[in-house]
């Protein structure tokens, strides 16, 4: 179950709106939570290479969700970007930069 988490990055895939890092005040979280309409609850389904905070994502046509920029666990903001390819809720990161 997904708490209240703030600052975290937003993307929708396969009917599923997708939380993305996030938890402010100096505490980022590496976790991606997916949201199921149609079983009103959320699920963890992934975590990123390294805690993020206030970052953007976007799911590109080929399926591959991709994370970039935000803050780090120490509030630096950071250009790290990293890929993964979703499959139903299963993420797989194959670069992180």
């Amino acid at each position: 179950m997904l708490l209240i988490n703030v600052y975290s990055a937003a993307a929708f895939f396969g009917g599923h709106l997708l939380s993305i890092g996030g938890g402010g005040y100096g505490k980022p979280t590496r976790a991606i939570h997916a949201f199921s309409s149609s079983s009103q609850s959320w699920e963890h389904v992934a975590d990123l290479p390294v805690p993020l905070n206030d970052s953007s994502a976007v799911v590109l046509p080929t399926g591959e969700l991709v994370v970039f920029g935000g803050e780090d666990k120490k509030g630096k903001r950071t250009g790290t970007v990293s890929a993964a390819f979703l499959k139903g809720k299963v993420l797989k990161v194959v670069f992180s930069s």
